[in-house]
């Protein structure tokens, strides 16, 4: 067989796993069969879809390997997958310099998602001293590609004059677009400048609409924060 059978071949048989995986009536054990063969084939994006299984089921040995196994063969998804695993200390240890080799790579690859991490190390300084200024381009760079978690964290920057000058009103501006685009931080910040009147005028009633939507979305440090402030304007 030739390199591009196989590769027709290992594509085919990812299809019809994923027909299995996504069909109206999943049958994931039956996708798991047809990935593994066509992985057995090298092919990356079965590997990646094996590891998503398993991280699914919690089985966390297995869809390391299979990450691994995907950016061993040059996919994306499956650096990107590895990365995060040590950069969150899922299964493996936490390490920030290796998860650093993967993020840097993506990078140059110009893949989305990866200038949110790139800001987290320069501003955070997990490897060297912290570059500011860097930080900033870096999440200017994540908000331009449509990065919904990047503006609130320049966002916080502004706020807090971090790397660039006090912007209140820019930083509530910056949660807002994060809020939009989907962060449930954003809301939650959103509402914190509401209730203090921070870049906005204070509005008590508003801090607790959006610590609402927040908590809806699933940010649970929005629901202690939507009951503090119910305490306190019945204590006031």
């Amino acid at each position: 067989m030739t390199k591009e059978e196989r590769e027709l071949l290992g594509n085919s048989l990812n299809n019809r796993g994923w027909e299995l995986e996504t069909g109206e009536k999943p049958d994931i054990d039956g996708a798991v069969s047809w990935y593994e063969k066509a992985a057995k084939l090298g092919n990356a994006t079965a590997m990646v879809n094996l590891g998503n299984i398993c991280e699914n089921r919690e089985d966390w040995e297995n869809a390391y390997h299979w990450y691994l196994e995907a950016a061993y063969a040059g996919d994306r998804k499956g650096m990107y997958n590895v990365a995060n695993m040590y950069y969150w200390g899922e299964y493996v240890d936490q390490d920030y310099l290796k998860a650093y080799e993967y993020f840097r790579k993506l990078f140059d690859m110009k893949y989305p998602g990866v200038c949110l991490y790139m800001g987290l190390y320069a501003e955070n300084g997990f490897l060297e001293e912290p570059d500011y200024e860097a930080a900033v381009r870096y999440y200017e760079q994540g908000i331009a590609e449509g990065d919904k978690y990047c503006p609130v964290n320049l966002g916080r920057m502004y706020c807090l004059g971090t790397g660039v000058p006090t912007d209140l009103k820019k930083g509530f501006e910056l949660y807002m677009l994060g809020y939009v685009r989907g962060d449930a931080l954003g809301a939650t910040n959103i509402g914190y400048c509401y209730e203090v009147g921070q870049g906005v005028r204070k509005n008590q009633q508003k801090a607790a609409e959006y610590y609402s939507r927040a908590a809806e979305m699933g940010e649970e440090h929005a629901a202690e924060a939507l009951e503090r402030l119910k305490e306190d304007l019945r204590d006031g």
